[in-house]
């Protein structure tokens, strides 16, 4: 067996060498064919004029192994039946009688080398079969790494470079003969090369596919001594049963361009949602002030000189109060959304009932005023921020009520549904309805439907809604016919 590896190693050297003389052409595969026919005549002759006697079939073994230069297997089989029949008509044509046992002998050698020569042929067609199969993986792995666009490189467990795509060379600025059997520690900037050494023989040790430079900076180092930021992801995998690593390389240069473009808008986002609460303040105090002056004086002028004024004046005073007023709620409203946004909700266990009863008891007044029917299923036990969630409550019956078409009796229902693991509230009236072109719109702060005159109101309170059950996790939205009633949805996960 050492001596056929052997010779398949001086077989492969020799057509190695022949590729460099010859080209692939039909030339070469003639030449090779006359060799072996000659090869087989000369053989042949020897075995019938020289007279070998019974070890004659040996050589065509040779021819076997010139044979599989061709790199077919056909041809193993053709020159292999042609020794086979050469040997065998050796046999009758070069009888020498005054050997002893010379006819047991030469019978039993003859078949000894016939079967030699097939086994050999075997043998030479597996390893064909092998090494085109290893050409073609070889060949499989070169056409994926140039069609890859990360750059990608194939290192034996040495830490040597056996190859290298040309994404990889167009990265580093390296041409692929300067890469192939270097070291991969040839592409880490120097002060990480010892570290990257011991971590490389680690993988080695448990290869395990994994991700660097996610939680810690990684730098590769260009032929010309740059060093960029990378990510690399490392693939263990066997080749030629000896432990390999693939490693795929990604320029992050614009991933952290980008990234931190992210962090200094979201640290200008940062200052001025700060300026903005600031602002909420301020309005909140000194703004509210001046208005109530401004209230006040008018109202004390509307009373003190009623009499000398006539109707426009009045109309006029009454606007001036009416603006002051709402421009007050207005404030309040607006300062009540924006700290909404900053407040981190503290999450507790709730009894939707009661949020229910409480919001009830906060709008008895209004509700018996306008004559509404409230009801309500079994509502669940749900997790979040009482306080804010009240004023969903009440903002969602409050709407009810105020959307209502005076002729018929007000009616709303509230009800509570559990679907894909979280909470569905559903507020069901028979009012005025919305029209579907207005279903996003009127989340959106300030946003209002009617006029002051028709309804009453800032156009701020489904815009707390909205931000609260954000806060929370969840989504509101309305389905709606108009004149026909609106329900108005929101979802709490079960979980927080």
């Amino acid at each position: 067996m050492i001596c056929i590896l052997s010779a398949l190693k001086f077989v492969n050297c020799f057509k190695l060498q022949m590729q460099k003389t010859f080209s692939y052409s039909k030339n070469k595969k003639i030449i090779i064919n006359v060799l072996c026919i000659i090869l087989c005549c000369l053989f042949f002759y020897a075995d019938f004029v020289i007279s070998l006697g019974y070890a004659g079939g040996a050589p065509y073994v040779i021819v076997i192994m010139a044979a599989l230069l061709l790199n077919q297997r056909a041809a193993l089989i053709s020159y292999a039946g042609l020794s086979t029949i050469l040997i065998f008509l050796g046999f009758f044509l070069s009888h020498d009688p005054d050997i002893p046992g010379y006819y047991f002998l030469t019978v039993i050698n003859r078949l000894v080398s016939v079967i030699v020569v097939w086994f050999i042929t075997v043998f030479c067609i597996i390893y064909l079969i092998n090494r085109n199969l290893a050409r073609n993986a070889v060949k499989n792995i070169h056409l994926i790494f140039d069609s890859t666009p990360s750059a990608l490189v194939l290192i034996d467990n040495e830490g040597q470079i056996k190859l290298a795509n040309n994404r990889l060379c167009e990265l580093f600025g390296y041409e692929k003969k300067e890469l192939l059997g270097e070291c991969i520690e040839l592409l880490v900037p120097k002060r990480f090369r010892q570290h990257h050494k011991h971590y490389r023989q680690g993988f080695i040790k448990e290869p395990v596919r994994r991700v660097m430079g996610e939680q810690n900076e990684l730098y590769g180092l260009t032929k010309k001594g740059k060093e960029i930021p990378v990510e690399v992801r490392l693939n263990p995998i066997q080749l030629n049963q000896a432990p390999s690593v693939i490693a795929a390389i990604n320029d992050i240069t614009l991933q952290r361009k980008h990234l931190q473009e992210i962090q200094e808008a979201a640290r200008k986002l940062k200052k001025s949602n700060e300026e903005l609460e600031q602002f909420a303040f301020i309005a909140s105090h000194d703004l509210q002030e001046p208005l109530r002056m401004v209230s006040s004086y008018t109202q004390l002028l509307a009373s003190r000189y009623q009499d000398r004024l006539d109707n426009d004046a009045n109309e006029f005073i009454d606007y001036a109060v009416d603006g002051a007023k709402r421009m007050q709620v207005m404030i309040q409203d607006l300062l009540k959304f924006s700290r909404l946004g900053n407040e981190a909700v503290e999450v507790e266990e709730i009894d939707a009932n009661k949020l229910y009863d409480d919001a009830l008891k906060n709008l008895a007044i209004v509700i018996e005023e306008s004559g509404t029917v409230v009801t309500r299923g079994d509502l669940p036990i749900i997790r979040g921020e009482a306080s804010q969630l009240l004023q969903v409550f009440q903002n969602l019956i409050g709407n009810a009520v105020k959307y209502r078409i005076v002729e018929k009796t007000n009616r709303l229902h509230v009800s509570a549904k559990m679907i894909n693991n979280q909470w569905r509230f559903c507020f069901q009236d028979n009012g005025i309805g919305i029209q579907s072109q207005y279903f996003e719109k009127i989340f959106i702060i300030f946003k209002r439907l009617h006029n002051k005159a028709e309804y009453s109101g800032t156009g701020i309170g489904l815009a707390l809604c909205k931000r609260i059950i954000d806060n929370h996790g969840g989504r509101i939205w309305v389905e709606s016919e108009y004149g026909q009633g609106a329900c108005f949805y929101f979802t709490l996960p079960l979980h927080q």
